[in-house]
């Protein structure tokens, strides 16, 4: 009986060492070794990702049967059960962070990013160094693991991948443009939006690489071409610069990263300040040095308007206040001299009082001579429609052949021709009996209709422009008898 007693304590004693000797699954992947089912979901509170935390939450439930309370990682003190989202401050987003540094390292790319999912036995880090894989990153997790069943999971290294920067992003734009085309397809159809693939499949990084090739940092501006950034007499100009910021947002290139905030901080201050330096001290207006001051009304115009879109649209103040309303640091520029303005068929405007008309924000004498007097404009307005030297003839001769450029050139000078006209109130030479901050009109035709500084003209009206005998027949629609619609607001 002892020595049986002895056998089968000597058994017993066997067994449970070596269940207590079994081996333990550690490392990679899931499953055997958690220490409990996740109960949160914590979020970076600095985190601008654009991640849909509460259809994961859902998707969550749905799998598993249970419950993950949303938290934000700032107010909740670290605990277990924790599925880290980002770059929270949760230790186990430190620990899959480092991991993920390590896999990169022994990437062959020296541009690589990626992802990881990490686990240190309790909680699990969902974490990326690049934005583009958030969304990577968090469907895997929810697809390939906790709609599988796999909610219990070991510490280590449970998924990561890597790839160069570069591949990642025309991986992420494949994606969209594609999104996108199916929409197209399924409004429109196959033809049209196989149309639209052919077509898109032009634009690609050689688009970025070229528009990014015409940016000269030494100046701070665009340049209009290729051709014009290797020929000898060329620069960036207003225009350009403007029309290539444009781009890059109505391309899409800046439609997730905050639009014009997107671009850095050093290229912004110079753009500011290539637009600024070209401004005049004298009449507020901007000139470039490749074509001085002898510009004709429709290039002063638009470098009015490009430079100071560009210099407010980055956040920067001109130095003068300009002709369009725009404010500068610096006030009203020192008050102009006479300034020569040249009209069609070689006349020039009615001269001007050499007494100095301002008010606290403007001079009459900062503007062009035809917008000095209602006599100059009416002078520069006749000849400019009827092309025509002698004002006395009437006949309206270019507005009918030449209606784009006319519309163009009043069109340009819309800032300038409203500013004029609360100048014109604020120093009296034009009524304002309605107190709505427009010059109200008088028996010459001057104001008529409500229209801004001296009058101008809608396509959509039969107006007498200026009492000289000259109509624009409108038709109801935005077209009047070949003078066409002229863009003034």
């Amino acid at each position: 009986m002892k020595k049986l007693f002895c056998a089968v304590m000597l058994v017993g004693i066997c067994v449970l060492l070596g269940s207590c000797m079994l081996p333990q699954t550690q490392g990679p992947g899931v499953g055997g070794g958690g220490d409990g089912e996740l109960s949160y979901i914590i979020r970076s509170y600095n985190d601008e990702i654009d991640i849909d935390y509460v259809s994961i939450r859902n998707r969550y439930f749905a799998a598993a049967d249970s419950l993950l309370h949303l938290y934000f990682d700032a107010d909740k003190e670290e605990g277990e059960g924790e599925l880290c989202i980002g770059a929270t401050d949760r230790s186990v987003t430190s620990k899959a962070k480092t991991e993920l540094e390590k896999k990169l390292r022994g990437v062959d790319a020296d541009d690589a990013i990626g992802w990881m999912i990490y686990s240190d036995g309790s909680s699990v880090a969902i974490y990326w160094s690049d934005d583009t894989f958030a969304q990577t990153a968090c469907e895997y997790f929810m697809t390939e693991l906790v709609e599988n069943g796999e909610t219990d999971f070991s510490a280590g290294v449970i998924e990561w991948e890597a790839v160069s920067r570069l591949a990642a992003k025309k991986e992420q734009e494949r994606i969209e443009k594609e999104a996108a085309f199916a929409a197209v397809e399924e409004q429109l159809g196959k033809e049209a939006a196989d149309a639209l693939r052919n077509h898109y499949s032009i634009y690609d990084e050689r688009y970025y690489i070229w528009l990014a090739h015409l940016y000269d940092p030494g100046v701070g501006g665009f340049y209009y071409s290729n051709s014009a950034l290797q020929t000898e007499g060329y620069l960036p100009d207003l225009e350009s610069t403007k029309q290539a910021v444009g781009h890059f947002s109505s391309m899409g290139m800046l439609e997730k990263r905050g639009g014009i905030k997107a671009f850095p901080d050093w290229m912004k201050e110079q753009m500011i300040a290539f637009a600024r330096e070209l401004q005049d001290p004298v009449d507020g207006y901007f000139y470039h040095p490749q074509w001085g001051k002898n510009i004709g009304v429709g290039r002063l115009s638009r470098d009015l308007s490009w430079a100071t879109s560009i210099v407010t649209g980055f956040g920067g103040k001109i130095k003068w206040n300009a002709p369009n309303g725009t404010k500068g640091e610096y006030g009203m520029p020192p008050e102009a001299t006479a300034l020569t303005s040249q009209l069609c068929g070689g006349s020039t405007v009615t001269a001007v009082s050499s007494a100095i008309k301002s008010v606290a924000s403007l001079s009459v004498n900062q503007f062009p001579q035809r917008l000095r007097t209602v006599e100059a404009w009416r002078e520069y307005i006749v000849c400019e429609l009827n092309g025509n030297a002698d004002p006395s003839d009437t006949t309206p001769n270019k507005i009918r052949t030449n209606s784009y450029s006319i519309g163009h050139n009043i069109g340009a000078q819309t800032g300038q021709i409203n500013q004029r006209d609360q100048l014109a109130i604020e120093l009296g030479e034009l009524p304002d009996e309605n107190g709505d901050g427009i010059a109200d009109g008088g028996g010459d035709g001057i104001g008529d209709g409500g229209v801004v500084f001296f009058n101008f003209i809608n396509g959509d009206c039969d107006i007498d422009l200026l009492g000289v005998g000259l109509s624009a027949v409108g038709t109801g629609n935005g077209n009047s008898g070949g003078a066409g619609f002229f863009a003034v607001h």
